[in-house]
């Protein structure tokens, strides 16, 4: 009786055993049939893509992107021209200001120098405008 009972029990496992291999190549062979789906989905789609660009609409669409990809690659070109234009000044400014630093520590200029006279009389102006402004007065 127990020996036809694990009988029974072997027959039952041989039988899912067979099964699982079977369930994960029905999974597989279903993966491969979705991506097989997929590629004929986009290629259908590239189809009627080439079919409307093909057609007058499709020909005046493509002439309207190029000119569009045309003016924003000038725009972008000149945006560049913009930056490196504004960095080369800021390096052209950064290299004269160094310079002025050194040369100001080698030669010390006192600020009573009768050279920066004029720039402290419009240093002055400026400042009483701004405190004739700020306090109400002219």
């Amino acid at each position: 009786m127990e020996d036809t009972r694990k009988d029974q029990s072997e027959k039952l496992e041989d039988r899912s055993n067979w099964r699982e291999p079977l369930e994960q190549e029905e999974t597989r062979l279903q993966g491969l049939l979705n991506k097989v789906r997929g590629k004929i989905d986009a290629i259908r789609k590239a189809q009627k893509e080439r079919e409307w660009l093909a057609t007058d609409e499709g020909r005046r669409w493509t002439k309207l992107e190029k000119s569009r990809v045309e003016v924003e690659a000038q725009a972008n070109a000149r945006t560049l021209a913009v930056l490196n234009r504004r960095y080369l000044e800021g390096r052209r400014a950064l290299a004269t200001q160094l310079l002025a630093d050194s040369y100001l520590a080698k030669y010390p200029i006192s600020d009573d120098d009768p050279r920066l006279f004029e720039i402290r009389r419009e240093q002055q102006k400026i400042s009483d405008c701004v405190d004739g402004h700020m306090y109400g007065g002219r």
